[in-house]
């Protein structure tokens, strides 16, 4: 386990239209985890039975990280990625990153970016203690113009009714060029999925 810390600064940020400036206060000890590690990036964030769990795409390991903190200041991260590329897999055999995770009532669902030699999907995962996964594969898959070859990035959230929501970003294979969000953009999508297995579009041009 290994953790690591610098410095940082403060900035202010004009929120649009009315509404007041929000402040943002750097922590002085980022960054929170990198260092030794490598890069680190895209993280997802939970907070679970008094603990803050954290997973976050790894470069050099091409495969997704766990850490865990008790303050979310001081993260301590596992030596290997508890996901990575899986060979028998060609959607995941390059590498997997961005993960986003639900703790659904002990059961982490994670979705994340399965990287091929030729484009990016977005696949599904689930744990039961969040180191150890079984991948349920790819549950979307790039299409429109838009989105070229990549799907990634996902952000997922659970409605009162059980069904799911998620946001993305799709287009270069390592910089999206757009985020399907709602009334965002142009290209604008949000994508639904009762149950998560399952996924169907929603142009949001149509319900603005």
């Amino acid at each position: 386990m290994s953790s690591s810390r610098a410095a940082g600064s403060n900035f202010d940020s004009q929120v649009p239209g009315d509404q007041p400036a929000a402040r943002w206060e750097k922590y002085e000890g980022n960054p929170v985890l990198g260092g030794d590690l490598g890069t680190c990036f895209d993280m997802s964030v939970i907070a679970t039975q008094g603990i803050y769990r954290m997973w976050f795409s790894w470069r050099p390991k091409h495969g997704i990280g766990y850490a865990v903190s008790s303050d979310g200041l001081d993260w301590h991260a596992a030596g290997e990625v508890v996901l990575g590329p899986d060979e028998d897999s060609p959607a995941e055999s390059l590498e997997v990153t961005r993960p986003y995770v639900l703790d659904e009532d002990g059961t982490y669902t994670m979705w994340y970016a399965g990287h091929s030699a030729s484009r990016v999907v977005i696949c599904r995962a689930t744990s039961s203690d969040g180191l150890k996964w079984d991948r349920q594969g790819p549950v979307f898959e790039p299409y429109a113009l838009w989105e070229k070859s990549s799907v990634m990035c996902p952000s997922v959230l659970r409605a009162s009714d059980g069904q799911y929501h998620m946001w993305y970003s799709g287009g270069e294979r390592y910089e999206p060029d757009a985020i399907g969000s709602p009334g965002l953009t142009s290209f604008s999508t949000k994508v639904t999925c009762t149950p998560p297995t399952s996924v169907s579009r929603t142009d949001l041009k149509t319900l603005r």
